[in-house]
């Protein structure tokens, strides 16, 4: 799945270590373009993706996976990010900046 839209806050990265090792995860709001702005908290695990342009007011390209579990009884959504693209919203256009790992996502690391 694709968004489009601008970066509005940035959490602090949660760290923490499982049975597979340390990692690490940083999230983020984006306010979504269109006439029906969205807010949406996105995820992105550290080792899956370079973070240099995740920045407040930064127009982004988001390519995402929607991911739910289960913990304690409680079900849990997340929106994966697993590639970003500087996006311009004036003209449409995008630039990549990062490299981009649309592997199958390793989740066995979640605290949840």
């Amino acid at each position: 799945m694709i968004i489009t839209g601008k970066i509005i806050q940035i959490m602090q990265p949660q760290t923490g270590t499982s049975a597979k090792g340390p990692w690490e995860k940083q999230e983020f709001i984006v306010e979504t373009d269109g006439q029906y702005q969205k807010k949406i908290s996105c995820v992105i695990w550290k080792d899956k993706i370079i973070l240099d342009h995740i920045k407040i007011d930064a127009h982004l390209k988001i390519s995402f996976d929607i991911e739910s579990r289960e913990y304690s009884g409680k079900w849990y959504t997340e929106i994966k990010v697993w590639k970003t693209e500087i996006y311009s919203n004036e003209t449409g256009g995008v630039k990549t900046n990062e490299n981009s790992n649309n592997s199958s996502v390793d989740d066995s690391n979640d605290p949840f």
